[in-house]
């Protein structure tokens, strides 16, 4: 959680760390990932349950119960760790079309450690009367600045096709935390069966 804080406010030294430490799948989950995905989403689920499940941030007010909300939240953990696993594997297969072909583990490096922002900005969804839009926005920018930086420390692309790579994952990423948003936004609303 911390190392989402550091890529935020100096991220190409924060890079070059990750990297050279030889990241591992179990390590990056473990110890980054899903404390931040546990300590966001329970953050989340506490504002939810004490604003009576239908904080003016949410578009339809729905009661929700202590019970949807915990099965809300395991949704929302789920679609964001099916985000960076299939954003890996895209940004894996989109590279090929540039004769460039990091392993899977760069790419899921990059989008676990890129999405970080973005996932520590689910906190603004606590803040009552703020559109869950802003959050996904502030997230998705922060997030931006971050990956701008990853994609050459943690992809080592050649410099030609950096830029490329650059833009692709964004693109990539971006498609994939529209759709958990769009799904947890239903979910929460009832549109979807908790």
């Amino acid at each position: 959680m911390f190392s989402a804080i550091q890529l935020i406010f100096n991220p190409a030294p924060t890079w070059t760390r990750i990297i050279t430490a030889g990241p591992r799948y179990g390590l990056i989950l473990a110890v980054y990932l899903l404390p931040l995905l546990l300590v966001t989403g329970a953050a989340e689920g506490y504002a939810l349950v004490q604003f009576a499940g239908g904080p003016s941030q949410w578009e339809q007010s729905v009661l929700l119960t202590v019970d949807k909300v915990v099965r809300y939240e395991v949704l929302r953990l789920g679609l964001c760790l099916a985000a960076v696993f299939l954003g890996a594997q895209m940004v894996r297969w989109v590279s090929e079309s540039f004769d460039f072909k990091p392993p899977f583990l760069r790419c899921f490096t990059l989008g676990a450690y890129g999405l970080g922002p973005f996932f520590l900005a689910r906190l603004l969804n606590c803040v009552p009367g703020l559109n869950p839009w802003i959050g996904w926005g502030v997230g998705w920018v922060v997030s931006i600045h971050v990956l701008y930086q990853g994609v050459g420390i943690a992809l080592e692309p050649q410099q030609t096709k950096g830029f490329g790579m650059l833009i692709l994952s964004v693109l990539v990423f971006s498609f994939m935390t529209v759709f958990v948003h769009i799904l947890s936004l239903m979910a929460v609303q009832g549109k979807i069966p908790l």
